[in-house]
């Protein structure tokens, strides 16, 4: 099969549920412009941001938004020590710093983009730092990706974000 297709991770498994269809980019020319077109369609990214995106997910497969996220290093960090009080995690710079450094500037765009305002001003209303806000839009990206790439469409915010 020719482009970007949702890979099948094998049917039904024993319990009679469908398994999770998986999020792949191909290792083809057709495949690699359509996922550039349909990342770009995210408000905040552009075709360079989406091209260094794309040429770091190739032959890479996700089940979940989740997973994508986890593999890109914008989660966070749980930080325990011994029988103390936990503390406020970070984000966790495990994963693939070439696509968590591509969405830094994307994530700055996002922050004043009308796309994003619900989420900036929740956060805000929860009195989080600006770095903390950027983390979060980093992560919502990446959600947003793996949206547009497992449902080959562009990007409509009422679909991903739900009302603005």
């Amino acid at each position: 099969a020719r482009g970007m297709r949702e890979g099948e991770s094998g049917g039904e498994s024993e319990g009679g549920e469908e398994k999770k269809k998986k999020v792949l980019i191909e290792n083809s020319e057709e495949s690699i412009a359509e996922a550039i077109r349909l990342i770009s369609t995210i408000p905040g990214i552009k075709k360079t941001t989406a091209t260094r995106i794309v040429l770091e997910l190739v032959g890479k497969e996700f089940e979940s938004a989740r997973s994508m996220a986890s593999y890109v290093g914008v989660i966070p960090s749980a930080e325990r020590s011994g029988k103390s009080v936990a503390k406020r995690g970070k984000m966790d710079k495990k994963g693939n710093v070439h696509i968590r450094t591509a969405l830094f500037m994307p994530s700055l765009s996002a922050f004043r983009a009308k796309a994003w305002r619900g989420i900036v001003r929740r956060l805000e209303a929860r009195h989080k730092e600006k770095r903390v806000i950027r983390g979060a839009l980093m992560r919502k990206l990446v959600h947003a990706i793996f949206g547009v790439l497992k449902y080959k469409s562009p990007f409509e915010p009422e679909k991903i974000l739900g009302t603005i």
